[in-house]
Order: structure tokens, then sequence, then C-alpha cells
């Protein structure tokens, strides 16, 4: 036989399967490693060898495996394979080979493999093996498929030319394929040539074939894309419905530039907030719905207005149901998955402000709590990315939050006050004075006096109502720095606060608002602008002497500071 002749790893002649005594790992490493120094000293004797070896029907999985493996091992040392024809051969019979026992899975891959690191020295014979075995209307192999989008993904620039017939090909046995691993399969090879593709069209120039334009790579993707939204993903198991999802990326990134595809595109965003109930891990439909909003606002093309209100629900929803009692552990990627929703409704807010905020106040009418605090949050955000889309609309802001002012619960409230000093902050509170001042004092105090006097056992030991209570001494802050609170009616309050015990918490923030809000009103007396009357506050002489008296007084820590009569 031909691998008789062979020689072993030290220079003396053996077979090669000799070395190939035990499936164990370790062994098998050990062979890989004598059949490169082989090769490397006698390649005319140990190359036939191994061509025979993977071409005997009864030679063991694990030893073709290992075969594989110093094929690969040989060409990353620089070594040639050859006669490669007779390893392409191989490797292509394998690939098609039926499943277990006579050709494991590890097998195939390792077949796989060998053809992708053989591709980059041999890449026109392999492609072409591979081309004759995808036939157009027939099933095609699980494996031809995965080597084919791994060839493609490392051969960029040798592969453009034979991306048409072979994307075209792909649409033809599409609906002949009915089993989820073939399903899967396609899929991650698709999601390999689209990315593929992608490089390809920025860095056109490095090729040496003709230019193929993205509205050639477009025509060819479409019907791939319709299949895999429209059938592949309603109607699959999971596992299907994930590589679906992932080949979508880079494929509506192909599409999405073109206009005429577009109404398409939206028309399947429905389809995509369906797979949120299907079980499978949410950040991935997320991803693929924030890719088709960020394209809408690129393209300066947005989304039907129609469809505002169903996403704002959906995506509403996916937060809540992390945090919902009942509901499964949070999945992984749950942050991202939130910081992606958050996103996309800011894109929202660019494209279809009023819409989005009619929204947001029909669903803070909601009595719940989660969605209450949810959407709130939401808000803040949205407030705090100062939209220049946003900015005309801002009553409609204020009108949506005004709808949750009586909820007296401590998430509520405290998620109220941060969205109010959002609003501050950005100016769309046009002045201090009146609800949001009312509405701040009343939080203030209603945490204080809790915190102080407790009548009922406070959640979380109090945490909440503490965060109430910073909450509240910032907003009062920020809204003596926005320069529309320096008022006589805050001047006032701000005076009460700093000397009343049950407020000592808050002593530093208040102090620091205090001191910004005296020095507008000292500017205001210097340019004669102080045209508050006067009322009933202490004088300067009686606030220090209050204030000395808090610095010294035998009080706990929550109970610093004495009353003003």
């Amino acid at each position: 036989m031909a691998e008789e002749g062979s020689p072993s790893g030290e220079g003396g002649p053996c077979p090669i399967s000799r070395l190939l005594q035990s499936p164990e790992a370790a062994s098998q490493k050990e062979a890989v490693l004598r059949i490169v120094r082989a090769a490397r000293s006698q390649p005319a004797a140990v190359m036939p060898a191994l061509a025979v070896m993977l071409q005997r029907d009864k030679a063991p999985a694990w030893q073709k495996v290992a075969v594989y493996r110093s094929l690969r091992a040989m060409v990353e040392h620089g070594l040639q394979v050859e006669p490669a024809c007779d390893f392409i051969v191989a490797a292509s019979k394998q690939l098609r080979a039926s499943p277990e026992p006579d050709a494991p899975r590890e097998l195939q891959a390792a077949a796989s493999n060998t053809l992708t690191t053989l591709a980059r020295h041999h890449f026109n014979p392999i492609m072409t093996e591979l081309q004759q075995q995808l036939r157009p209307f027939a099933e095609p192999d699980e494996f031809t498929l995965l080597t084919l989008g791994k060839i493609a993904a490392g051969n960029v620039y040798s592969c453009v030319p034979f991306l048409g017939i072979t994307l075209t090909t792909l649409q033809t046995v599409m609906r002949c394929i009915e089993d989820s691993q073939r399903r899967k399969a396609l899929c991650t090879a698709l999601e390999q040539m689209c990315r593929a593709i992608r490089t390809y069209l920025r860095t056109w120039e490095r090729s040496s074939y003709p230019r193929v334009s993205v509205q050639q790579f477009s025509a060819y993707l479409l019907p791939l894309y319709a299949c895999i939204t429209r059938t592949w993903l309603p109607g699959s198991d999971s596992q299907v419905k994930l590589a679906a999802l992932k080949a979508l990326g880079p494929m509506l990134s192909i599409l999405l530039p073109r206009t005429e595809f577009q109404a398409q595109i939206y028309g399947d965003i429905e389809l995509l907030l369906a797979e949120y109930e299907s079980g499978i891990n949410a950040f991935h439909v997320t991803k693929i719905l924030g890719q088709i909003l960020e394209a809408s606002l690129v393209n300066s093309n947005p989304i039907p207005r129609t469809q505002v209100e169903l996403l704002a629900r959906t995506l509403t929803r996916q937060i809540c149901s992390s945090g919902q009692k009942g509901q499964p552990p949070r999945q992984e990627h749950s942050e991202e998955n939130r910081a992606e929703i958050s996103q996309i409704f800011l894109r929202l807010a660019r494209s279809h402000p009023s819409e989005l905020l009619w929204v947001f106040q029909g669903k803070l009418e909601d009595v719940r709590e989660e969605p209450r605090v949810v959407l709130l949050a939401l808000l803040a955000e949205i407030v705090a990315a100062q939209l220049p889309e946003l900015w005309s609309r801002r009553q409609l802001c204020v009108k949506a939050l005004k709808a949750v002012l009586g909820d007296e619960r401590t998430r509520v409230r405290l998620a109220t006050l941060r969205t109010i000093e959002n609003l501050l902050r950005t100016g769309y509170l046009e002045k201090v004075e009146g609800w949001p001042l009312n509405y701040i004092a009343l939080q203030l105090s209603i945490s204080a006096h809790q915190l102080t006097h407790p009548t009922l056992r406070l959640r979380l030991g109090g945490l909440e109502e503490k965060a109430v209570e910073r909450a509240s001494a910032e907003a009062l802050q920020v809204a003596v720095a926005s320069g529309r609170g320096a008022s006589q009616e805050l001047w006032v309050r701000m005076l009460g606060y700093v000397t009343q015990p049950h407020y000592a918490a808050s002593a530093t923030p208040l102090c620091r608002a205090l001191r910004q809000l005296a020095e507008q009103r000292l500017r205001q007396v210097v340019h004669g602008q102080d045209g508050w009357e006067p009322v009933n506050s202490p004088t300067a002489q009686e606030l220090m002497a209050c204030l000395l008296v808090s610095a010294v007084g035998p009080w706990g820590p929550r109970e610093v500071g004495v009353p003003l009569r």
C-alpha cells in the first residue's frame, strides 16, 4: 500500500496508520505533529499515504479526522499539500456522506474546515467542486452550505465572481429545505456571504475582477430575505430563528440603502415584533429593529406612522417583563437589550415625535406601576437627549408627565422627579413656580416625614424613600441653577428647608441650592431688578443663630437642626 513506505516523525519508515493508534485527544495531537514533521522531510511518500487513508471506507472516523487536522497544520506551517485534487475530492465526498455512524458530524466538520484552509491556495478547484454539489431545485447538503459560507468569509475578493450564481441557486433551493439543520446551515452561510459582500463593497478597488454594484447584490438577496422573514421565521424552531436573525443583520445593511426595498422591509416589522413571543433571545430581534429604525433616519424615509404605537407598546412590554414577578429569569444580553430599546425610542422620537408622545400619554394613564416607571424612564432619556425634533413638542412631554402626578407609589414618584429634573435642565419647563415646585416640595416633605417618623414599614429598609429624598433635593438644585427659579416663593421654601430637623439628610444639596439662589438674588439687587415684596423670613442674624445651634445640637443623625419660630 502507498502508506507502507511513509516515514515516521523520527525519520525511519513506518506506516501512517501506526502513528494513529489511539483515539485519545492527546495521542491525536501528538500524531498530527509527527505527520507534519514526516511530511516536511518526505512529502512524496506521506501525501499519497494520507490520500489513500481518506479514501478507505473502513478507516475509523477518528483517524480521518486526525488526517484532516494534519493537512490543515501543514498549510499553517507553509507546506504544499499535493496532489490537492485528491484531498479536495475526498473532503467533498465526506461533506455529502450520510449521517452517523458512517460519517459523524465531527468528521464532516473536519473535512469542511480542511477545504476552507486549502481554499487559500486552491480556491478555484475547491469552489468549482462545491458549485457542482450545489444544484438548482435540489436539497443541498448541510456541510456544503457551511463550507461555502466559510470560504466566502475567508476569501472575500476571490469569491465575488461566484456569488451571483451561488445566491441565485440558493433562491431555488430555499423552498426545498424542510429540516432544521439545513435551514440553519443556509442562514449561517448567508450571514457569512453578506459580511463578505459588505467588506467587498467598502474596499472593492482591491479586487482584480470587474466591479459588482450594491444594486446587483441587492437583487440577488431580496428573494432570500423575503423567504427567511416571511416563511422561515414564523414556522421554524428556535435554533433556525436565531440563525435567521443573525443573517438578517448583514443582509439588511445591504438592502436598506435601496429606497425601492424599504417599504417591503418596513412591512415586515410586525413579523419581527411577533418573534418576541417565540422564546428566543430578545436582543437579536431588538438589534434588527434598531437597524431598520436607524436606516430610516439615515435615508430620510421614516417608517409608517401606523407602526409607532405597535412598536412602542411591544418594546415597553419587553422592558416591563424583565422586572415583573412570575416572569422567567432574565435572558442573556438583557442589559444590552434594554439599552438598544432605549435607542429605538430615541429614533422614534426623531422620526415621529408627536405620535410617540401621544402613545406615552396614553400608556402613562394606565394605573399599573411597572409600565409607568418604564415609560417615565424612557421619557426622561428622550428629554435629556435634547432632540431638535422634540423642542416644538415640549408641551406634549409636560402633558404626558402630568398624568402621573397623583401616583403615590415610591418608584413612580422617583421616576417622576427624575423626569422633572431633565425637563428643567433642558428648558422644557419655562418656570419653576406652580406645579413643578409644588410637586418637588411635596415629595421632599413626604420623604423627610416618613424617614423621621415612620408609621409603616418602608420597602427595602427605606432605601427607595431615601432615593426620593435625594432626587427631590437634586431637582431643587437644578431648578435654582436653571435661573428660572429665583422667585420669592422658592426663596421662602429654601430657607425653611435648611433649618428644619427632618430635612437634615438633604442639608448639603439644599445649602448649595440656597447659596446659588442667594447669589442670583444678590445680582438682581445690584442691578436694581429686585422687585420682591417683603416676606416673613428670618433675619440674617436669626438664620445664623439657628444654623449654629444646628451644628452643635445633641440630635441623632437625622435630627440635626432647629425649627424657626
